[in-house]
Formats: structure tokens, sequence, C-alpha cells
């Protein structure tokens, strides 16, 4: 439930079986600690969330030549229609942004280069943080947004978000 609502929390499975190995895999957690738990496996366990990287914020080009700043992890997908650049967030918004004149990749390459974003279809991005699952042709995100993944890039992207998942990435 906690991933439902935040896909991005960090989750420490604490329990005296190891039953549940397989629910912690599921929801991508951090750890698994069986109980009585040994201080040094714990504070492993910490330390490795306290080190993990924290959300950063973005400049996004807003229309009319404002620019809006967020946290990386409020940013659930890019769309890019006609020319301009869509920036869906985690409340509902969505930030209309300026006609580009460039190529959408090019537009977006901060976002790209975070390691953060996937693309599973030319004219999106998405934020790899808010996956909850993927399907046979699209990919699930956490406010129930369904984005196909292009028959082209199914391999690649697949293999992208598992990259993601193991931590290899930029």
């Amino acid at each position: 439930m906690l991933k439902s609502i935040r896909p991005a929390a960090a989750v420490v499975f604490l329990t005296s079986t190891p039953d549940f190995a397989l629910d912690a895999f599921q929801v991508r957690a951090k750890n698994y600690l069986l109980k009585p738990v040994q201080a040094d496996p714990l504070y492993a366990a910490l330390d490795e969330l306290l080190a993990a990287p924290r959300p950063f914020p973005v400049e996004l080009a807003a229309e009319g030549g404002a620019s809006v700043v967020v946290a990386v992890d409020r940013v659930l997908y890019l769309e890019c229609t006609d020319h301009r650049v869509f920036y869906h967030l985690t409340d509902g918004t969505c930030i209309r942004g300026r006609t580009i004149r460039v190529p959408f990749l090019s537009a977006a390459a901060p976002l790209l280069e975070s390691g953060l974003f996937l693309q599973p279809h030319r004219s999106y991005l998405i934020n790899a943080e808010h996956i909850l699952r993927l399907t046979g042709q699209s990919v699930i995100l956490s406010d129930g947004t369904e984005i196909a993944v292009s028959q082209l890039r199914r391999r690649e992207f697949r293999q992208q978000y598992m990259d993601y998942l193991s931590g290899d990435r930029p």
C-alpha cells in the first residue's frame, strides 16, 4: 500500500521469517532483515538509505517565458506534442512547456541525463521511480496513467528499466 501512495519510498522488511522475501522483491524493498536484528546489518541498511540520492530540483521551461522549479520526484512524465513539451506532475497538474525548435531529447537532456527518465516512445519520457508495472505493450505509472511502449523500443526499454532497478545507471 505504501508503494501505491509513494512508489519511490524506501522499504526495509523487518520480520521474523524469510517467508515474505518474494513480497519484498515485488515492492523493490531496499533490504530484508530478520529478527532478532543484529546491529551491523541494521546500520548497514540505514547507511544505504541515507546514502541514496535525494530528489534534486529541476527547472522546467514553461510557456510565456516562465520557468518552474520542482523536485524531480514530482515529475511523472514528459509528453511532446506539436513541438511543445508537457510536464505531468504527481499532484495531477500539467505544466505546459514552451514551443521547442530542437529535438525532444535535446530539450529534455537534463532529465534524461539524470538516469531517472526512460523513453518508452519517441514522444515520452517517464520517471522510472513512478513505474508501477510493465505490461506486454505499455507501462503503468503510479497515478494510473498507461503509456504505450513502442514495439521498436520494447526490448531496450525493458533493459533500461532493469538496469535502473539494479542501480546500473549513470
